[in-house]
């Protein structure tokens, strides 16, 4: 690291640039972790929706569709979850960039938005099915508040976009359901990509600041975006074509 750098933590974990492997940030515990979690989610799901399906009742009871719809859900909602935190695949990540308002944007995984989305209606669902299934009035109220829940969480990753841009000027990274201001190529200082559950591209510069979003909805590899960065935080001169996508195709 050069003497103009300033070192930076997230959760703790020093940034260390692109000198690395930035593709390591996806080999992290935490994000194994997440994938056992989503895992677990659906097997527990399975078997609700087993024993539900095939256990037989009293004599005297009628069988409850509550153990198979929740199980359902829940392996719904498992599934969707493991598409989500799975590692890119080679075709994905060759989705190719796209020119808009005198920018570029950098493409994002689909299969992760859609798998996002899965995941809002499978609450939607479990909590409608509370509602509809439920036996006394506090488990209404469960499911009503979960339903509602599971509704604003669709509404909101279908309208979230985590899209980087870059352009002649500078790049934007996204943050939540809206984006950071552009950051200016003379103010970029170094990116990295860093491990943890939600692998992070970050992006420090001068003030000293730090702008920061998911690795996982993007397309292209942490290697790829930590490299196109890089490029043009070096190559000034470079930065005028930054209207036009083919000027990536070189680049990482």
């Amino acid at each position: 690291m050069s003497a103009t750098r300033r070192p930076a933590r997230v959760g703790g974990r020093r940034v260390h640039g692109a000198d690395g492997d930035p593709d390591a940030a996806l080999r992290s515990p935490g994000r194994r972790l997440l994938l056992t979690s989503s895992a677990l989610v659906s097997a527990v799901g399975l078997l609700f929706l087993v024993v539900g399906s095939v256990a037989a009742p009293d004599p005297d009871e009628s069988r409850s569709a509550v153990p198979a719809v929740v199980g359902a859900i829940l392996l719904a909602t498992g599934l969707s979850a493991t598409v989500s935190a799975t590692l890119p695949g080679a075709r994905v990540r060759m989705l190719p960039a796209t020119t808009v308002d005198g920018g570029i944007e950098l493409p994002l995984r689909p299969a992760h938005r859609y798998s996002s989305i899965g995941s809002g209606v499978s609450v939607l669902l479990m909590g409608a099915a509370i509602v509809v299934l439920g036996d006394d009035g506090a488990a209404r109220a469960l499911g009503a508040a979960l339903a509602i829940g599971g509704a604003a969480l669709t509404v909101l990753t279908a309208r979230h976009r985590p899209v980087i841009r870059l352009d002649p000027d500078g790049l934007t990274l996204p943050s939540g359901p809206t984006r950071n201001a552009p950051i200016a190529w003379r103010d970029v200082v170094e990116v990295a990509a860093v491990g943890g559950w939600r692998p992070t591209l970050v992006v420090t510069w001068r003030g000293p600041g730090l702008s920061a979003c998911f690795l996982l909805p993007q397309a292209w590899a942490p290697s790829r975006l930590v490299a196109v960065i890089e490029h043009f935080r070096t190559h000034a001169a470079d930065r005028s074509r930054l209207t036009d996508p083919t000027v990536l195709d070189r680049i990482g």
